[in-house]
């Protein structure tokens, strides 16, 4: 029969392995989304750019 201790200890790991794991996946998950809102901005910002560009020009 395994020690009380161990036992706690070993339930205490696999928790904090888990949490671990569900922050980093959530982690990954929102970097990917600020990722693509700053790839969206930059484009909204070049297509005002080109079409200021474009109104001098004309």
């Amino acid at each position: 029969m395994a020690s009380p201790y161990i036992k706690a200890g070993l339930l205490t790991l696999a928790i904090t392995l888990l949490g671990f794991f569900f922050i980093t996946q959530l982690d990954s998950m929102r970097a990917g989304e600020l990722r693509s809102s700053v790839d969206e901005l930059m484009f909204q910002s070049e297509s005002e750019r080109m079409l200021f560009l474009y109104a001098q020009t004309m």
